[in-house]
């Protein structure tokens, strides 16, 4: 027994070494698996990231063509296309509005200024019309009484647009009066004095013209072919028949601004009617109150050149107002119409005839 234990733990080496390379290379194996298991862990997961980068850039691929077929999708340019025409009409609409709002409001604004400056003229010529009317009324008299009418109104503030004038007239000359029926207003019938653009006379009817009714110039033992004043296109008479004129004395018009082709308004204060007429012949110098035929039928008289009124006819002639195209009725009556109301119309006249009585006294003729 005691051999044999001996024996035992006296064995060679070799045989007693066995058992330790064995183990060894279990280590070594183990090792080189966990080694291999790790290198193959980190192969997948560098596989999976890589899978991972391939799918993100895929779907990236993907999203971008989608883009791409979707803008070039003919439907979808159409409507991108009408969504930009829609837009450009629009933005040039809005501008266009704006542009044209903006011209309207300025033609408003200047259209506005004119109407205002044309009311400013308008009532500054009616301001000095009225001045005017006042000095001529006040100028009536002896000289002393006249320098005491004007001294009166200019004091009184009546007369802005003149005080300065008549304020330098009467320091000036301190021994006259000015009287404004003198100057080139009118002249002296050895009745009084009388204004061309104002008076009241008779009438004494003319046929004198180019007839289109030879009957009513056929009872005219004056009758002549001619008048004065001429059509300005065709250069004929005027037709007495037709044509509504007065005559006023020769050489005398001049110095009242009057002249052939100016218009007038005649009133009969007896039938109560105003008519219209031009300026168409020449009277003898001291000769006042003779209309056509055709203005005294629309003055309600007969328009027999036998037969003349004595008195009851008011004559407003309006200096500066000749008519230069061909003369007929109707533009007479229109014309002298817008005259006669920017004169002051009937209220004037009815002032005229109530403050000046004696004025419907008869000229003689």
């Amino acid at each position: 027994m005691g051999s044999q234990t001996e024996n035992v733990g006296n064995a060679p080496p070799s045989v007693r070494a066995e058992p330790a390379d064995q183990l060894r290379s279990k280590d070594d194996l183990e090792e080189q698996r966990i080694a291999l298991e790790w290198a193959r862990l980190r192969s997948e997961r560098q596989k999976s990231a890589l899978e991972f980068r391939l799918k993100r850039w895929e779907l990236a691929d993907r999203k971008g063509k989608g883009w791409i077929d979707l803008i070039a999708n003919p439907l979808t340019l159409a409507i991108v296309g009408g969504f930009i025409t829609l837009m450009t009409t629009i933005v040039s609409n809005h501008f266009t509005v704006s542009a044209n709002l903006a011209v309207e409001a300025t033609k408003a604004d200047l259209a506005a200024k004119a109407e205002n400056n044309k009311a400013a003229l308008a009532a500054k010529a009616a301001n000095q019309t009225l001045q005017a009317d006042l000095i001529k009324k006040f100028v009536e008299g002896s000289k002393t009484s006249v320098r005491e009418n004007l001294s009166f109104l200019v004091q009184a503030g009546l007369l802005p647009e003149y005080e300065d004038n008549i304020k330098a007239y009467l320091k000036n000359n301190p021994d006259t009066a000015p009287n404004i029926a003198s100057q080139a207003l009118g002249f002296d019938t050895g009745k009084k004095l009388i204004d061309l653009t104002y008076f009241v006379a008779g009438m004494e009817i003319t046929t004198d013209g180019i007839c289109s009714d030879p009957a009513p110039c056929k009872r005219d033992s004056s009758h002549q072919n001619e008048t004065s004043l001429r059509h300005p296109d065709t250069m004929q008479s005027l037709d007495p028949i037709t044509i509504p004129y007065i005559n006023l004395p020769l050489f005398k018009t001049k110095e009242a601004q009057i002249s052939l082709g100016d218009l007038a308004a005649v009133y009969n204060t007896k039938t109560k009617k105003l008519a219209f007429a031009i300026f168409g012949d020449n009277d003898p110098p001291n000769h006042l109150g003779t209309g056509s035929v055709a203005l005294a039928k629309e003055l309600g008289l007969s328009g027999d050149p036998r037969i003349s009124v004595l008195d009851s006819i008011v004559y407003i002639v309006f200096p500066k107002s000749r008519v230069d195209s061909h003369i007929t009725p109707e533009l007479i009556n229109t014309e002298g119409k817008k005259l006669f109301d920017r004169w002051g119309g009937d209220k004037e006249l009815q002032r005229r005839l109530q403050s000046s009585p004696d004025n419907s006294s008869a000229v003689e003729i």
